[in-house]
């Protein structure tokens, strides 16, 4: 008689399949949308730091102005200049723009041309109350012709997920680009939320502290993604930077109690795990406070926050004495807790990859 696999067995394999099919296309995506930017032409400059007391008032070269010059803006944030000189071969629509990161609290272009006289002054950012011309993008016009210029940028933000890096590209190409990096951030928000409403839904279901904590892992990294990516602030007019500088924190602490409620680790049965975990989690509500008492250090906190619960989670992934249990939870972040075959976490590594990559891409 032919006997049919375990129910259990094949639904993990289909589990693995789209996992791995879910990262590939992830890895495409992301590739077609950073490809549609390879024309761009980076504007690269000089960066200085502006004193308490510095006002702008029309200078034309920033290294005479008395500004302090940096190799590059500080991640604690700060205001901040960059002088670049640039030349455009053919008259045309163009787009200033900012690779590498969204998070920008204020910015400011001004491009002078040959004889110094301002023929652009735009400004924007997450916390202005200017509108931005174009759907989650910082990019703004300017009408260039033929000629040499020099580009003076002002920066003005509490933290930095990465270096911004000013650059320029044409009108036309820049609207056909911009199309797949934006379809490639909402694709990415909609799948978020929608495990955000099925983890929950299934945490309400069994009362599960497993669901309800990696329903709460995603909605953090769904709420940074959001907010780094500036669909918050788009769709709903929200101009604050608590969004992107505290949800990875409190994600990382859901994500400890969500890595001992699936492995079932007790004080009865791994003594050592439940003691480094209360650890792990007691340190992480440390950062949390810190973080909250010091907002320009929340970044940098966050990263060695994202390291402590990933380093956590992948030594209770290899330690746990169930072999099959640890297998499935390092390398896919799943299991079936019971004979009903309900999965009860998936990639837990890509989930945070997904949620925090974007800062600057």
């Amino acid at each position: 008689m032919l006997k049919l696999p375990d129910p259990a067995f094949t639904q993990n394999i289909r589990l693995h399949l789209k996992f791995r099919i879910m990262v590939y296309a992830a890895a495409c995506l992301t590739a077609w949308s950073c490809a549609s930017l390879a024309d761009a032409h980076t504007l690269a400059g000089n960066w200085f730091k502006e004193p308490d007391s510095w006002v702008y008032q029309g200078q034309i070269d920033l290294a005479d102005a008395g500004l302090e010059p940096i190799d590059k803006i500080y991640l604690t944030g700060g205001r901040f200049w960059q002088q670049a000189d640039f030349e455009v071969n053919t008259s045309d629509h163009y787009v200033l723009d900012f690779k590498n990161t969204s998070v920008i609290g204020y910015f400011r272009h001004i491009i002078l041309n040959a004889s110094g006289y301002p023929l652009v002054d735009v400004r924007g950012g997450i916390q202005s109350s200017e509108t931005n011309p174009f759907f989650l993008r910082h990019g703004r016009e300017a009408d260039l012709p033929a000629g040499r210029y020099r580009l003076l940028t002002e920066l003005d933000s509490p933290v930095f997920v990465a270096y911004p890096q000013p650059y320029l590209d044409t009108l036309e190409h820049y609207r056909q680009a911009i199309k797949q990096c934006n379809a490639l951030t909402l694709l990415c928000m909609g799948v978020l939320l929608s495990l955000i409403v099925y983890y929950m839904a299934q945490a309400l279901a069994g009362r599960r502290l497993s669901d309800a904590m990696y329903s709460l892992f995603i909605l953090c990294a769904f709420v940074f993604g959001s907010s780094t990516l500036l669909v918050f602030s788009e769709l709903f007019g929200m101009r604050s930077m608590f969004p992107v500088r505290t949800p990875i924190l409190f994600a990382s602490c859901a994500y400890v109690l969500f890595v001992m409620a699936l492995l079932k680790i007790r004080a009865d049965n791994y003594p050592r795990l439940r003691m480094a975990g209360e650890a792990v989690l007691a340190l992480l509500c440390v950062m949390v406070i810190v973080g909250l008492a010091l907002p320009n250090w929340d970044i940098e906190i966050t990263r060695y926050a994202l390291v402590l619960f990933s380093f956590y989670g992948m030594c209770n992934g290899l330690m746990n004495p169930d072999t099959s249990k640890g297998r499935i939870y390092t390398v896919s972040r799943g299991e079936h807790e019971d004979k009903r075959d309900k999965i009860q976490a998936p990639q837990i590594q890509s989930g945070i990859q997904a949620g925090c990559r974007q800062a600057g891409s």
